[in-house]
């Protein structure tokens, strides 16, 4: 068993930093799984969110002589991670509407998306993929409001706001009873409905 197994994020991305690269890929084991879900919260296929993990791996490798280990790692990483789904999302959208522009269809990778099914693709389809986001970061990464913030380069108390506002419509789009009944798919087994902002 590796020493590496045993130490805290901070302290394996220090030893990242110093050139470990032993403690940087216990960090790769213990977040992959973890950043390639969240990349998929933004519509990504997945391969685009295989190559969005990827890049952020790469990223914080690169990063990590800037990384505060007075902050928690895995808030550190997401917001690299939302950075790398995002740009690559983006380009996607850009990349559709030529693509529709140009033959007038609806593409294959948007037949795909549309054909998503569980609660999370609900949501997505219902709330858009901003508002998906910041629910799966508080309640399946079980992100503080604060954290949320720096993930996603917004303000905390706007961030307190948006989720009222987003629990609010969930509430009105899917019904209380359904909330009620279907449980996050997240360690904590916490229900939206059981949850506050």
């Amino acid at each position: 068993m590796s020493t590496q197994v045993n130490r805290s994020d901070e302290e394996l991305a220090c030893l990242s930093a110093s050139g470990s690269s032993s403690a940087f890929a216990e960090l790769v084991e213990r977040y992959e799984g973890r950043c390639y879900r969240f990349a998929r919260r933004f519509g990504l296929s997945a391969q685009e969110a295989e190559d969005a993990v990827q890049d952020a791996f790469l990223a914080a490798w690169k990063s990590l002589g800037r990384y505060d280990p007075g902050r928690p790692f895995g808030t550190w990483l997401m917001t690299i991670q939302a950075r790398r789904a995002s740009s690559i999302a983006r380009a996607r959208r850009v990349r559709l509407r030529h693509e529709r522009a140009h033959t007038g269809e609806e593409s294959s990778v948007e037949r795909r998306a549309g054909e998503q099914s569980g609660l999370w693709a609900r949501i997505m389809d219902r709330l858009g993929v901003d508002a998906s986001t910041m629910l799966w970061l508080r309640y399946v990464e079980d992100l503080t409001p604060a954290q949320i913030a720096r993930v996603l380069g917004m303000n905390a108390g706007a961030v307190r706001v948006r989720l009222h506002r987003i629990r609010k419509r969930l509430i009105e789009e899917f019904g209380r009873e359904l909330l009620d009944d279907v449980p996050v798919q997240c360690d904590t087994g916490v229900r939206f409905a059981e949850c506050g902002p």
